[in-house]
């Protein structure tokens, strides 16, 4: 009779342990769920094309979006050259004045950012 019990007693154990640990996972995932976020861990920019500036991009090794940001300030950089060698000189003098003492003062305020 006791080999019976054991038997049982084995039984429901093992079913008690199995059910806890599957609702045991399954109450993982759904933490891992509602914690998910679109933001990057580092610099909380969302990734959607044309919403957060590839400027905030810290190219950190655990950043969600770097490659594409990193994509973005690439594209700005050849636009620019394109800009300068095929616009620039056909622009009417108050259009480049206006556009040097912008690019001037975003350079100045960048190196100032960076000492």
């Amino acid at each position: 009779m006791i080999h019976l019990w054991r038997a049982v007693k084995s039984i429901f154990v093992n079913d008690a342990h199995e059910i806890i640990s599957k609702r045991g996972r399954e109450v993982l995932a759904e933490q891992q769920e509602n914690n998910y976020s679109p933001y990057c861990p580092i610099c909380d920019a969302c990734g959607e094309s044309g919403c957060c500036s590839a400027m905030s991009c810290q190219q950190h090794p655990d950043g969600h979006y770097c490659e594409s940001y990193l994509r973005d300030l690439k594209i700005a950089y050849l636009m620019e050259k394109f800009f300068y060698k095929e616009i620039y000189d056909n622009l009417p003098q108050n259009l480049k004045h206006k556009y040097d003492r912008e690019w001037n003062e975003v350079f100045d305020n960048l190196n100032r950012d960076d000492q």
